[in-house]
C-alpha cells in the first residue's frame, strides 16, 4: 500500500522530501486547481473546511507572496490559511472569535502576519512553528463543533419537556439558560 501511495504522490509532483514533511507533521495534500498544491489539514466541519499551507517567497519590496507549491523545509516561512465562508454564519463568527482570542497566546514569528478577511483567516510562520499553532487553533475550533452538537441535542430534548419529571424540567431550564436561550414554557 505504501508503494502505491508514494507512486500516487509522485504522480502529483510530491517529492520524497515533501512527503517526509507531511508524514512528520501529520498533514495531507490538496490540489485546488490552477497549478496550486498545498499541504492541508481537514477540520472535518464540512467537506471543504481545510487549513491550506504553502511556502512563501519574498518579493522585491519585502512583501511576501504564496508560491502555490508545497513547503520543502520545516524552517521555511509559510502561509497557513483557513477558509470558513461555507459554514453557518454563527459558527464562522465563533471560529473567528476563537482565533482572535487564542492566537495572541501562541508564540510569534518575527515575520508574522495575521489577517482576517470576510470568509477566512491566515497567518505566516515557519512550518515547524506554524503547525503546532494550527493544531492548537484546530482543537479550539473542534470544541465549537462539539458544543454545536450538544446544543442540538438540548434543543431536541425540548420536544420531551412535558414528559420530563419536575427535576428534569428544572435541569432543562438551567441548561437553556446557561446557553443564553430564553426558555418558553
Amino acid at each position: 500500500m505504501k508503494n502505491r501511495i508514494s507512486q500516487s504522490c509522485r504522480n502529483f509532483g510530491i517529492s520524497d522530501k515533501e512527503q517526509n514533511l507531511m508524514d512528520k507533521y501529520n498533514l495531507s495534500w490538496f490540489f485546488s486547481g490552477g497549478g496550486c498544491h498545498h499541504f492541508s489539514h481537514d477540520l472535518k466541519l464540512t467537506d471543504e473546511t481545510l487549513w491550506l499551507i504553502n511556502d512563501l517567497y519574498e518579493m522585491p519590496k519585502g512583501e511576501f507572496d504564496c508560491s502555490q507549491r508545497f513547503p520543502t523545509d520545516e524552517n521555511q516561512l509559510c502561509m497557513f490559511g483557513l477558509y470558513y465562508g461555507d459554514l453557518d454564519r454563527d459558527l464562522a463568527k465563533s471560529i473567528q472569535t476563537v482565533i482572535a482570542t487564542e492566537l495572541p497566546n501562541l508564540p510569534k514569528h518575527k515575520k508574522t502576519e495575521t489577517t482576517f478577511y470576510e470568509d477566512g483567516f491566515y497567518f505566516y510562520d515557519t512550518l515547524k512553528n506554524g503547525v503546532p499553532k494550527m493544531f492548537t487553533l484546530t482543537n479550539e475550533i473542534e470544541k465549537l463543533r462539539d458544543m454545536g452538537k450538544v446544543k442540538n441535542l438540548i434543543d431536541d430534548l425540548g420536544w420531551d419537556y412535558q414528559r420530563m419529571s419536575l427535576g428534569g424540567q428544572e435541569t432543562y431550564k438551567k441548561l437553556c439558560k446557561s446557553l443564553g436561550w430564553e426558555f418558553e414554557s
